[in-house]
């Protein structure tokens, strides 16, 4: 006569509670690396500022020069003053800004 194992209405119980806990560890696991993901992705967007003082650019007309901030992503220049090599404060008539590039006009 073969034995048979029955479980117990607490061994089922335990089996069930094992399991919920390991999906809600799994969903936990899940949703923590999806906040941190989208935390990571959205970094790069954050509005740093900054300065750039005294950075020396050699000009031509109409060929755009990049400043030392150009390579940054959605970068736009504010605030800019230039000065030619006798103290003179060029006119924002004669240049152009277009992200981190400073073009003569």
């Amino acid at each position: 006569m073969a034995h048979e194992e029955v479980m117990t209405m607490n061994e089922k119980m335990n089996l069930f509670l094992g399991v919920i806990t390991i999906l809600f560890l799994i969903g936990l696991v899940v949703m923590i690396y999806i906040l941190s993901f989208n935390a990571i992705k959205n970094a790069s967007s954050i509005n740093a500022g900054g300065q750039l003082v005294n950075e020396t650019i050699l000009f031509s007309n109409s060929t755009c020069v990049n400043t030392s901030v150009a390579g940054y992503s959605s970068v736009q220049l504010s605030s800019v003053v230039i000065v030619d090599i006798n103290g003179t404060i060029i006119p924002p008539s004669s240049y152009t800004i277009v992200g981190g590039c400073i073009q003569a006009k």
